[in-house]
């Protein structure tokens, strides 16, 4: 199960699902994590949390199953209901947050009589919940890839197990219609770097499974054949190289993408047989990392990166330079901007050179005054 931990006022916070507590969270204190606080007694566990500016974003069920919605303002919490549970149990929806031109988009998965359904709802007021496909649900039932400013995509395989590619429209308020990838091809994860889409997906030919690597939808590099069982890779960056990392029973395997665009062979990282791979997400100022690791009393390692949650997070304000440069700005609208303020600044210069051309025509008119007045009264003095 996913847990989350987030940056907030300049501290590490862990959210996690204690067994017969509830959803709790902890914060970090220096090197070790405080004694937990009960958010919830009683959710159950499948959740998500999403942190942004000064507010905390959580969506989790309770036992009977209905889907809530937690939001804490910087002084308070509040509780909303979002959907009634007509099963009265609980089960995995899977729910994921992603934020679009200011508001928080939730999507999930509703069961209805053995159908299973993807539902997309704005976390605001009197907005409802809407039904974007049926799907085939799996380890990784659907997958999501937005640019915060305009739109989103949602990867899922439909019931009849073709896989699709749909987007929303954030201009329209609506999901356009959904474009049928690859056959035999599952996306498992999703995510922007730089300005281009990075996705993970599985491949299956004649019963054998490759992970692959797919770059802007069309460049696809192999990364592991022969694949066993059904696998959650994620995609984490540490020193300017990409990690592709997922679990096989039970152990943290990692590949890395080399300088020829080749992956290289997969690595297991070294960890005590007793722990348990957990992935997490690591949420910042609105913005998701994912790695694996492991979780000891007062502590958790993260592989794939040395030092993210050994110091305390910058306290980062809403509009913040990362989130500027991770959004969906194109490089054309970049140089764009840049020529932009070029010519204000080239303005601004010949304007100054104008200004300074004046100044020094009046410097001249004045020295010419006072010389003149000199000469007078020189020859004043000589006359008289």
């Amino acid at each position: 199960m996913r847990e989350y931990i987030i940056a907030y006022g300049g501290s590490w916070i862990h959210f996690f699902i204690k067994p017969h507590v509830g959803l709790c969270s902890r914060k970090k204190n220096g090197f070790r994590f405080e004694e937990h606080k009960i958010i919830l007694a009683g959710a159950a566990a499948d959740f998500c949390v999403y942190s942004s500016g000064n507010r905390i974003h959580i969506v989790c069920q309770d036992q009977k199953g209905s889907v809530l919605y937690l939001l804490y303002d910087g002084t308070s919490w509040q509780k909303n209901i979002l959907l009634q549970s007509k099963t009265a149990k609980p089960y995995n929806k899977n729910f994921v947050m992603t934020e679009i031109s200011g508001f928080i988009n939730l999507l999930y998965l509703v069961e209805n009589k053995e159908r299973v359904m993807l539902v997309h709802q704005v976390l605001h007021p009197g907005s409802s919940p809407q039904i974007v496909a049926y799907i085939k649900n799996d380890s990784v039932p659907f997958c999501v890839c937005s640019c915060p400013e305009t739109d989103f995509y949602v990867y899922y395989k439909n019931e009849n197990g073709t896989s699709c590619r749909q987007i929303y429209k954030w201009s329209q308020k609506k999901f356009l219609e959904p474009t049928i990838l690859e056959d035999g091809l599952s996306i498992k994860f999703s995510t922007k770097l730089s300005d281009s889409e990075a996705l993970i997906g599985i491949h299956e030919t004649d019963n054998v499974k490759t992970l692959v690597y797919i770059k802007n939808n069309n460049e696809k590099s192999p990364v592991y054949r022969d694949l066993k069982g059904d696998i959650i890779p994620i995609i984490s960056c540490y020193c300017e190289k990409q990690y592709m990392v997922w679990t096989e029973y039970g152990n943290i395997m990692s590949s890395c993408l080399q300088p020829d665009g080749k992956w290289s062979r997969p690595m297991q990282y070294a960890k005590s047989s007793s722990t348990e791979a957990k992935l997490y997400a690591i949420c910042k100022n609105g913005i998701y990392e994912y790695y694996y690791g492991v979780s000891r009393e007062n502590d958790i390692t993260l592989y794939g990166t040395h030092d993210i949650l050994k110091k305390p997070p910058e306290h980062i304000e809403h509009e913040s330079i990362a989130k500027k440069i991770s959004g969906p700005q194109k490089t054309e609208d970049l140089l764009l901007n840049q020529e932009r303020q070029i010519k204000l600044l080239c303005d601004e210069l010949s304007q100054q050179r104008q200004r300074l051309s004046d100044l020094s025509d009046r410097i001249e008119s004045l020295l010419d005054s006072v010389s003149i007045a000199d000469e007078e009264t020189i020859d004043n003095v000589l006359l008289n």
